[in-house]
């Protein structure tokens, strides 16, 4: 059986502190204030640029790293790209951008500008290069797309656990 838990709790945290130190960016953990200003929603990763005093928003995903039966597309993947780009639409949105950048200025005493979101992805996920139509939503500069290269020890993890997976569903 795939232990999927390994995505989770190895790969998935991996991406994301490798997304921080790309980006100088800074986890945080987000206020109440914060927190109801996202109306429940909740992201994989929430940090802060103080220097450019940016908040960030990330969501990583997996899904469609192999493809799915030989082939680049993977619905899973398309259906985290999709949700990410309207829960992104949702904070970028001036009417909510303000309340956010309102919230985390108060949290951390400093004056923030923008909000910026990235969808985090390893480095050769194939489903990347099925973007098709989906290409134009990363034009729109809603959200960004960042690859990152994780080390050879986790993209052996990552191609086993995805490996036995497709097995068992197939």
């Amino acid at each position: 059986m795939a232990n999927t838990n390994d995505l989770k709790n190895v790969i998935e945290p991996a991406l994301l502190e490798r997304f921080w130190q790309t980006s100088g960016a800074e986890p945080i953990v987000p206020s109440f204030a914060l927190r109801r200003e996202l109306f429940g929603m909740e992201f994989d990763g929430i940090g802060i640029h103080r220097k450019a005093r940016a908040l960030f928003f990330c969501e990583i995903t997996v899904s469609g790293y192999l493809g799915h039966r030989g082939r680049n597309f993977h619905v899973g993947a398309t259906k985290k790209f999709s949700d990410s780009f309207a829960r992104f639409s949702i904070v970028v949105h001036p009417s909510v951008r303000g309340g956010l950048l309102a919230a985390v200025s108060l949290d951390h005493g400093i004056e923030f500008k923008e909000v910026k979101c990235h969808l985090v992805v390893p480095k050769g996920t194939r489903f990347i290069r099925a973007l098709g139509y989906r290409k134009k939503l990363l034009e729109m500069g809603i959200m960004a797309l960042m690859e990152i290269e994780l080390p050879a020890s986790e993209c052996s993890l990552l191609e086993t656990v995805l490996k036995a997976a497709s097995a068992e569903m197939t």
